[in-house]
């Protein structure tokens, strides 16, 4: 392992880290309110500051060569990543309708794409977040009454999603992708891609714990949820390498990035009863969207592996291989 790696996870862990235990220790509580927004963006922000400072001051090398560029940019892949973001959560929905409704195991819920069930869905969370139940029912009444198919509130759902992918999720999706898919893909994917996804998903994963130990993604499950996000951090490496390897800058993982963080709840608008361990976008519907995605991504582009592992360490954005499906 080149010496950059370990000092550089040393710098990313203890940055983001530190945030979180100075946060608990003032008494910030995890909970979705403004601070716990504020703690989970400075969290974010971890991977990307260790990345300057050990790019500039151990490289001592420019930032180009880990994918912070606008030149050389290939339009296509990152329009194709736009639809590998929308495809994940499509995926995750017809697994839960398949396992739900098509087998019956009880765990995966009932799954359906109507306007009811979103509405249904929708009104539930907002009474069980304890918001305005008049506010939300005035805007509930005002898409009851627009003639939608449940497909079309889903597409909404969906563009929406990349709306906030776009502008505001885009800063603290950089935070990390900087980081896992700038500095550590740049000094591992000489490794092999198999390697490479093994390390940042263990990486990725841990550094997740202690936002997981307060109830992120497995509120009822905190402990267990550590080892689970592991496991679905090894499974998003794939896309997201291929993803940043083929676009040729860091922008196409911070996309698709903010596209998985924004379309989490879709699950939760379109399937009702689902255990979350079963039935959520970091349960095993969503960990077998991810890994289908994967799959057919290695599958249509045979030589991505061999192209990630042939680039030199210190490439310009030139220099990426053309590869591609």
């Amino acid at each position: 392992m080149r010496r950059p790696v370990p000092i550089y996870l040393l710098l990313a862990f203890g940055i983001s880290w530190s945030i979180a235990a100075v946060a608990w220790s003032a008494g910030v509580e995890y909970g979705g309110g403004p601070a716990t927004v504020a703690v989970g963006g400075a969290f974010m922000l971890g991977p990307a500051i260790a990345a300057f400072i050990v790019r500039r001051k151990v490289d001592r090398r420019d930032l180009a060569g880990l994918g912070l560029t606008l030149r050389g940019i290939r339009w296509k892949w990152m329009g194709i990543t736009v639809l590998l973001g929308m495809a994940i959560p499509a995926f995750n929905t017809l697994i839960c309708w398949l396992f739900g409704d098509g087998l019956g195991i009880d765990g995966f819920g009932h799954t359906s794409v109507s306007r009811s069930m979103f509405l249904d869905q929708v009104t539930r969370l907002a009474s069980e977040q304890g918001l305005d139940p008049d506010t939300i029912g005035g805007q509930l009444d005002r898409l009851r009454d627009l003639p939608l198919p449940g497909v079309a509130v889903y597409g909404l759902v969906l563009i929406s999603a990349l709306i906030a992918a776009l502008t505001v999720n885009l800063p603290f999706m950089f935070g990390e992708e900087f980081g896992w898919r700038g500095f550590l893909l740049h000094h591992t994917r000489h490794l092999g891609l198999w390697r490479h996804v093994l390390l940042t998903g263990i990486v990725w994963g841990l550094w997740h714990a202690p936002l997981i130990l307060q109830g992120h993604n497995y509120p009822a499950h905190p402990v267990a949820g550590v080892f689970l996000m592991v496991v679905f951090t090894l499974l998003l490496s794939v896309p997201f390498a291929w993803v940043r390897v083929r676009a040729r800058c860091i922008w196409a993982p911070c996309v698709l990035h903010g596209l998985v963080n924004g379309t989490a709840g879709i699950g939760l608008y379109f399937t009702e009863g689902g255990d979350p361990l079963l039935a959520s976008p970091v349960g095993v519907s969503g960990m077998l969207a991810v890994a289908l995605t994967g799959l057919l991504l290695l599958v249509a582009d045979p030589t991505f592996a061999k192209d990630l592992r042939a680039t030199s360490p210190d490439h310009s954005p030139s220099a990426d291989p053309a590869g591609g499906m």
